[in-house]
Parts: structure tokens; sequence; C-alpha cells
């Protein structure tokens, strides 16, 4: 039998799975792959979010009474949401591979504080994007979808600010209204981050992105 000095010691798992944990928070492909994915899918919604709004502006102007139900299964906000996402990934990529946020020294305790927020305008402008008015109320909308219009039928708790956008100049907006041309803006919008970011469209791995 084997002295206790001579067995394998046991290895500390705990260490071992934060120090993978720690890895993958810092690894910019892996954030850039998930906003392609998020993107992507994003796009899959496309065709069926156009449909949707034929069908809503038809049934709008059908002189009919009853109209008869409003047309389901539009995907708008949906489909919003995961743009949302994906710029937020990008934006987060982003801060690490500029090193704005200290994830290679980072032990592995808890998402560092810079990646924990989930707003977008200050997301978009802490890697450096200026953003013009229109800009922004579609950044507001997308984070309201992100929050919770795409995911649930209504908000967790009230407040009128869910229904209304605040821009810096005072100018106030209604957040809850969608419009057909809401997801075309979206798409403008993330264009230009990735033109601004130098993250190409299909970003694989780091050879593929400015250093």
């Amino acid at each position: 039998m084997p002295r206790k000095a001579d067995r394998p010691s046991e290895a500390d798992w705990d260490r071992v799975h934060r120090t993978n944990y720690a890895r993958s928070v810092a690894n910019v492909d892996a954030w850039f792959v998930s906003a392609n994915e998020l993107e992507y899918a994003a796009e899959q919604l496309r065709p069926r979010v156009q449909e949707w709004w034929k069908r809503v502006i038809r049934w709008n102007r059908s002189k009919r009474r009853p109209r008869g139900p409003f047309p389901p299964l539009g995907c708008h906000s949906v489909s919003l949401m995961l743009v949302a996402f994906a710029i937020e990934t990008l934006c987060k990529g982003a801060l690490i591979r500029g090193n704005l946020v200290d994830a290679q020294d980072w032990d592995g305790s808890g998402i560092p504080r810079e990646l924990r927020s989930h707003d977008l305008t200050k997301l978009v402008r802490s890697v450096g994007m200026q953003i013009d008015e229109g800009e922004e109320y579609t950044l507001a909308q997308l984070g309201r979808a992100a929050l919770w219009s795409g995911r649930y039928p209504f908000a967790a708790t009230y407040h009128p600010a869910i229904h209304t956008v605040s821009l810096p100049g005072g100018r106030k907006f209604n957040a809850a209204s969608y419009g057909e041309g809401d997801l075309s803006r979206a798409e403008a919008l993330i264009a230009k981050l990735r033109k601004h970011l130098r993250v190409r469209r299909r970003y694989t791995t780091s050879r593929d992105a400015a250093p």
C-alpha cells in the first residue's frame, strides 16, 4: 500500500473551474462569435417580421367591421431583443480586446463590474462610438426589448419610464411605439458599430479583427 506521501494529491477543482471560467470571460473570440450567432438569429426572423408588418398594414386598412383578430406571431420585439443582445456582446468583447476591462488577471470570483451593465447607450459610448439622437432612441427601443418586451408580455414592475425615452437634450419620446422600420434601423446601428470596432460580420478568430 503506497504511503500517504506517495499518493497523488487531489486537484483543487474549485481553483481549476475558476481559472477556466476566467479564461472564458477573457476570450475575445468567444464574445464576437456569440454576437455573430445572435445577429444571425435576428436575420432569420427578418422575413417573418416583414410579412407580419404587411399583414398588420392590411388589417389596419381593412374596412371590414369587425376587422378580425390582430395578426399573430410578428416576432418584432423578439428580433429587436436579439439585435440588442448582439450589440451588448460586441461592446463587451471590444472592451476586453482593448484592455478597457481587466479580464486577463481576473480571478474568476464574479463577472467584472464593467461587464455587468446592460445599458446599451452606455456600452456603445464606452467603446468610443458617437451616436446621434435617432440612434440613441433606437438603442432605448432595443434596451426595452432586451429587458422585457422581447421576452415577456409586460414589465416585471410598472414605472412611467418603461414607456418613455428621455434624451440628454431633454426631449422625450414614447418608447412603447414601434414601426415597420425599427428592425432596419437596428441593423444599421449594429453595422455602424461593427465598422467602428473593425469587427467583421463573420468574425471567427482574432486575425480577422484589428489589434
